[in-house]
């Protein structure tokens, strides 16, 4: 009776066991295991095929020498001509466009911003111009005052001649013998009468005597002292000093009626 009971009791155990087995499914576990074991060797089989044909790829490239054949070309590449010479003009357009733009920088409103250079005071145009007029202007009038005081003192240039030659013994004498014969000639074609010498043309005087003439011929500019007369291109320039309330249109219209004069610039003052 007790090998019986205790034979039932190891049957039961080992049907609970195999229930208990079967609600684990240690079976599709185990099953599933071992296909993972078969696929990592599969795997692993795989990755040492793969580095075995990529060590023989190496050495197919190594034997071809394509590594060699590579660096070569690049080296050719680099020395050829044409990539020196672009290389050669890129340096050269950088070097010219660093320069232009250190010029730009260094000169004018960028570089005084950046205080680079001192600022540059300019200096206006349009002063220079102005004292320049004015420069000229002073010079104008000092060399006029002078010139009028020389012509003033020693006459006009265009007034003045040479004087004639001083007469000899024998000039004397040829030029009277001459001057009878002449004479008895004339007398004896024309009946005796002596022809008169041509008068002297108003137009061979000097414009400058002539308006100093008629300025003191003229009663209205007779008492006036002396003036300066210039003539330039028949434009007559007055220059001096008159007692006050002298008649200026008087002395305008006294010179301005003298023959060839075509203007007149009148710059007498009044003394005080």
């Amino acid at each position: 009776m007790g090998r019986k009971s205790s034979t039932t009791t190891v049957q039961d155990k080992a049907a609970e066991l195999a229930a208990q087995v079967k609600e684990a499914k240690l079976d599709q576990r185990a099953a599933e295991l071992a296909e993972r074991v078969r696929d990592s060797e599969a795997f692993q089989a795989a990755q040492a095929r793969g580095s075995e044909l990529a060590a023989v790829t190496r050495e197919k490239v190594r034997e071809a020498h394509l590594e060699e054949r590579a660096a070569e070309l690049a080296k050719g590449v680099r020395d050829s001509a044409t990539v020196q010479a672009a290389a050669e003009n890129a340096r050269e357009v950088s070097d010219r466009a660093l320069l232009r733009l250190g010029g730009w920088l260094s000169e004018g409103k960028t570089a005084e911003r950046l205080h680079l250079q001192p600022a540059k005071r300019r200096f206006p145009g349009w002063l220079a111009m102005i004292l320049g007029l004015g420069a000229g202007y002073l010079i104008g009038m000092l060399t006029s005052g002078k010139r009028d005081d020389l012509s003033s003192e020693f006459g006009s240039a265009d007034a003045w001649t040479p004087p004639p030659p001083s007469p000899t013994p024998a000039t004397d004498l040829s030029s009277s013998s001459t001057g009878a014969a002449a004479t008895g000639g004339l007398e004896g074609g024309t009946g005796g009468i002596e022809p008169a010498a041509p008068p002297q043309s108003v137009a061979q005087k000097p414009l400058e005597d002539r308006v100093r003439t008629a300025l003191g011929q003229d009663p209205r500019t007779a008492d006036l002292p002396r003036l300066n007369v210039n003539v330039v291109e028949g434009t007559v320039f007055v220059r001096g000093s008159a007692p006050a309330g002298f008649d200026e249109a008087a002395l305008r219209a006294v010179v301005a009626d003298v023959e060839g004069v075509t203007d007149v610039d009148l710059q007498v003052s009044a003394d005080a």
